[in-house]
C-alpha cells in the first residue's frame, strides 16, 4: 500500500526526470535532439516531455518541468532569460490544462495551436525581437514557417502517442505512478 509520501516522493522523482529529459532534448544536436535551422528555426522535441507531463500530472506539473528545464539549459549556457522562461511555463500550463487525463483529439489540436501560435509565434517572437534585437521581418517569416512545420508535426505525435499508443496510460503504470 502506498502511503501519501511514497505517492508525493514517485511524483517529484518523476518531475525531475522528465525535467532532465526536458533538457536534454532542448540541447543543440549532437549534444541533444534539438535542430537548428539557421538563426531563425529550432525544431525541438521538449514538446513530447511537456505534453506527457501535462497529461500525467495536469497543469501545475507541467509548467513546473517546462520552465525548469528552461532556466536549467539558460544557466548551463550563460543565457537566462525569465521571459522566455515565463512562455514556457505558460505552454506547459496549456498543455497540462488541456491534456490532463484525456485522449481527445480536438483538445491535443487546441493545446498545440494555443502553445504554438500564441506562445511561441506571439510571445518568443516578441521577445526575440524587442528583447533581443532580432529583426522584425526575417525573423517572423522564419517563425511563420517553424509553427507551420512544428504545428504540423506536434497534432499526429501526441495523437499517436496520448490516444493510439496510450503513453500516459503506461507510464502511470510503471511503478502505479500518481
Amino acid at each position: 500500500m502506498q502511503t501519501k509520501v511514497s505517492i508525493y516522493i514517485k511524483r517529484i522523482a518523476v518531475l525531475a526526470v522528465m525535467t532532465a529529459l526536458a533538457v536534454i532534448c532542448s540541447l543543440t544536436f549532437p549534444l541533444g535532439l534539438t535542430v537548428r535551422v539557421g538563426d531563425f528555426i529550432k525544431l525541438s522535441p521538449v514538446f513530447l516531455i511537456t505534453a506527457l507531463t501535462g497529461s500525467l500530472y495536469g497543469w501545475k506539473g507541467s509548467a513546473l518541468v517546462a520552465f525548469l528545464s528552461d532556466i536549467i539549459q539558460g544557466l548551463m549556457f550563460g543565457n537566462v532569460s525569465l521571459l522566455i522562461a515565463l512562455i514556457s511555463l505558460l505552454s506547459g500550463a496549456v498543455f497540462g490544462l488541456l491534456l490532463h487525463n484525456t485522449k481527445s483529439v480536438s483538445r491535443i489540436a487546441v493545446a498545440v495551436l494555443i502553445t504554438q501560435i500564441i506562445c511561441s509565434l506571439v510571445l518568443v517572437t516578441s521577445v526575440l525581437c524587442f528583447k533581443f534585437g532580432m529583426p522584425l521581418f526575417p525573423t517572423i517569416y522564419w517563425r511563420i514557417l517553424q509553427t507551420a512545420i512544428l504545428i504540423a508535426v506536434e497534432i499526429p505525435v501526441l495523437y499517436l502517442l496520448i490516444t493510439v499508443l496510450n503513453l500516459p496510460g503506461k507510464l502511470k503504470n510503471i511503478g502505479k505512478i500518481q
